[in-house]
């Protein structure tokens, strides 16, 4: 099939590798990027944190 053009094979590079993300441990942000590529989302996004003191002032 690749001799009659059918298919094409090209070089991925280890970063690129979106595949990793179900073989290989990786750390948060490569982790966040396969995802992404991989068009994975998350159902439930994080809560933002705050800076808003809870004193009791008016």
């Amino acid at each position: 099939m690749v001799h009659q053009g059918d298919i094409s094979l090209s070089h991925v590079g280890t970063a690129n590798m979106v595949a990793d993300i179900f073989t290989k441990a990786l750390g948060p942000k490569i982790f966040g990027v396969h995802c992404y590529a991989l068009g994975l989302r998350t159902r439930h996004p994080r809560l933002k944190s705050t800076s808003r003191s809870r004193g009791g002032g008016v």
